[in-house]
């Protein structure tokens, strides 16, 4: 898929480059529908040694693209990492919201099978 570069898109792409979060680029990305674009993103971001309290954000948008791309098993890996690294500041529980809401009873009971919560 090919995302529209737009003002609002490099403006948030230029801040991530310059030290800023990326959470606005790959928030931007899965509201155009780019959700491999979005994954890539969000996982470089993790491996940004300076990247701290946002991980679970990260991970658990990682997990909606993986989902939305019918990677079941990513889905289940990323949401657990997304849990593993909840603080006061970024719970997992949006991500969990918007996957379980979205699946189907049978990935629904994968999802359970995998320890991750109906809300």
């Amino acid at each position: 898929m090919t995302v529209h570069r737009d003002s609002e898109f490099r403006d948030a792409e230029q801040r991530w480059l310059d030290g800023a979060s990326a959470l606005p680029v790959v928030t931007l990305l899965l509201a155009r529908g780019a959700s491999v674009q979005a994954a890539a993103v969000a996982r470089l971001a993790l491996a940004r040694p300076d990247c701290k309290g946002a991980k679970a954000t990260y991970f658990g948008l990682a997990a909606e693209a993986a989902f939305l791309a019918g990677d079941m098993l990513g889905t289940a890996r990323l949401m657990r990492e997304s849990m593993a690294h909840e603080n006061e500041w970024c719970l997992a529980l949006p991500q969990v919201f918007f996957i379980r809401e979205r699946a189907s009873s049978g990935q629904n009971e994968l999802l359970d099978r995998a320890g991750i919560p109906l809300s």
